[in-house]
């Protein structure tokens, strides 16, 4: 492709080819052709001679080359009124079709809030979860596909345009409606917000990516780029389109028929862009003294818009500021009149402002930008992510993450296990809530309403699983006191610190909530009942089977502590 590319340039340095400029009225900025990989667009005026030119162009590189150009495949895109249009795809000897048409994988020639856009997206979440089985997998399991699959399929798109907030919420929806009911058709009941299945999982959520602030980060990445790659050749074409006068580390605002462009919406996310990052300086030639975010906060114009209304030169760069007197560097920021008795305003704004200005040690080198967030790293969509969500988390500052997520349990008993830390599980008394009317009596030890807390901790057939339980694990007396469930799973592992019976007494409380709502299941749904001593005996196997699978203890030791378990809750008849 770079022989087809010095073929093209050749034509465009002997006239022969025009292509299009960015820059109109001043004539800068042609662009004849974008090449990636086996792809080429090639630009050229509605003239028979210049789409001869590009045939001639093509022929000579299948000539050099050998490699042949698909026609078949080749298609000519108008822009505008060409009335000539089907003359000149006869000359070229392929199809014309309107824009918009696909490249790369995105649309080219779409409005920015277009469907042509986002429909291909919203279908490609929808056949992927119509070749999934959603129905047979746990809700650990759909967790999992979320975060891994479903949350990525727009990433492409969203690198380059703004989702639409009914997009959002239409792809949003989709992976609700998955994780709960494991189909986009069914509906279930959801038993937690999506606010908090999008809260980090150290805080008491799911990690669940936020699809709007994602695609925050991901458009933030083309300001970085644009302030910190000064040589690049699309900087240079987006500095022609939208000049700025004040600033060499932003372009100029999009107005006219450039405003629903993508760049001009990348341009609406400035102000977050630059609470995250800041110009360091070097000479200070190349940063707006007024408009460039070079102090903490916003810019001094923003910060003190009464001085700079004084100020002779608003256009300035910080060199320009800088005096030597003595062999110090001192600050001058001349102003277009003398601050005297009624300007007492405009003299404190001034002083406010010296005493904010950093002492900084100018060089020689250039400025750059620094990335707030990772100033050793830079930038990246993760730190962008993570910072425009910080101010979002309403979480639990202090979520036992440790003890619900653990890696040698299975994923859908730590979701279990998440949502009893949050009293979402479908007990009588949620049922209720709900406007499902059923007796409140508990199934197991049918004294008292059934809720969370009740279940696990408060009724007589739990607390006797768990006392037949506490010697073979070790648990600590002070965990079996009246107290809520939620508090229980926080204050696990301090009420039951390390020790040689770790290995069961981690794992436990898991084991232990999941056989007692299997027992309460099996009793509701199928009638059926067993003694606490065979749930206790259950709940151990939970134990030796996760610890087995993880290869943490040794197998003969795990196998004598089920014997011994078995032969104590379970004697002989």
């Amino acid at each position: 492709m770079d022989i087809l590319s010095f073929i093209i340039d050749k034509l465009k340095e002997a006239g022969l080819l025009t292509g299009f400029r960015i820059d109109e009225t001043n004539r800068r900025g042609a662009v004849t052709h974008l090449l990636y990989a086996d792809d080429a667009i090639i630009f050229c005026d509605d003239r028979e001679e210049e789409v001869l030119n590009i045939l001639a162009a093509l022929v000579c590189f299948q000539c050099i080359t050998g490699l042949r150009v698909n026609l078949s495949k080749t298609r000519i895109f108008p822009v505008g009124d060409v009335p000539n249009i089907s003359r000149l795809s006869q000359v070229l000897g392929c199809d014309w079709e309107f824009l918009p048409t696909t490249y790369l994988g995105l649309p080219l020639g779409a409005p920015v809030f277009s469907s042509a856009i986002w429909n291909p997206v919203i279908s490609k979440l929808r056949n992927r979860l119509e070749s999934w089985k959603g129905s047979f997998l746990s809700l650990g399991g759909r967790v999992v596909l979320i975060n891994a699959v479903l949350s990525s399929q727009s990433t492409y798109s969203c690198s380059l345009f703004p989702a639409p907030k009914g997009v959002v919420n239409a792809m949003e929806k989709i992976q609700r409606d998955f994780l709960w009911s494991g189909s986009m058709d069914k509906e279930k009941i959801h038993l937690i917000s999506w606010d908090v299945c999008k809260i980090p999982k150290q805080k008491g959520g799911l990690g669940i990516r936020d699809l709007e602030t994602h695609n925050h980060s991901l458009l933030l990445k083309w300001l970085w780029r644009f302030s910190s790659e000064r040589e690049s050749w699309w900087r240079e074409l987006i500095c022609l389109k939208f000049p700025s006068a004040s600033s060499e580390w932003s372009s100029g605002d999009c107005v006219g028929s450039a405003g629903c462009s993508p760049w001009s919406q990348i341009l609406k996310l400035k102000h977050t862009f630059w609470k995250m990052a800041r110009i360091e300086q070097g000479s200070g030639c190349w940063t707006s003294f007024w408009h460039d975010h070079w102090v903490e906060g916003p810019c001094l114009a923003e910060k003190f818009p009464r001085v700079m209304a004084a100020a002779v030169f608003p256009s300035s760069r910080v060199a320009d500021h800088l005096s030597s007197v003595g062999g110090n560097i001192l600050w001058d920021i001349p102003l277009k009149f003398t601050l005297r008795g009624g300007a007492e305003r405009e003299r404190e704004c001034l002083m406010n402002l010296l005493e904010i200005i950093p002492s900084i040690n100018f060089t020689a080198g250039p400025e750059r930008v620094t990335w707030l967030p990772d100033a050793s790293a830079g930038f990246s969509v993760k730190s962008a992510y993570d910072h425009l969500r910080a101010d979002r988390h309403f979480g639990v500052e202090d979520f036992p993450f440790k003890v619900v997520w653990q890696k040698i349990i299975p994923s859908k008993i730590c979701t279990f296990l998440w949502i009893v830390f949050h009293k979402r599980l479908l007990t009588r008394d949620n049922l209720k809530k709900r406007g499902i009317q059923l007796p409140s009596r508990c199934p197991l030890c049918e004294k008292a309403e059934e809720n969370p807390n009740h279940l696990f901790i408060n009724c007589s057939f739990s607390k006797e699983v768990w006392w037949r339980m506490r010697s073979f694990v070790r648990i600590a007396s002070t965990t079996v006191d009246n107290d809520d469930i939620s508090t229980r799973i926080m204050r696990w592992f301090c009420q039951n610190p390390s020790s040689p019976w770790q290995w069961c007494t981690k794992v436990f409380l898991h084991a232990f909530c999941w056989s007692i709502w299997m027992e309460r299941n099996s009793r509701v749904f199928k009638g059926e009942a067993v003694f606490p001593q065979v749930t206790a005996f259950r709940t151990g196997c939970l134990i030796a089977s996760w610890v087995s699978a993880a290869g943490k203890v040794d197998k003969q030791v795990v196998e004598a502590w089920v014997l011994t378990l078995k032969s104590k809750l379970i004697p002989r008849s």
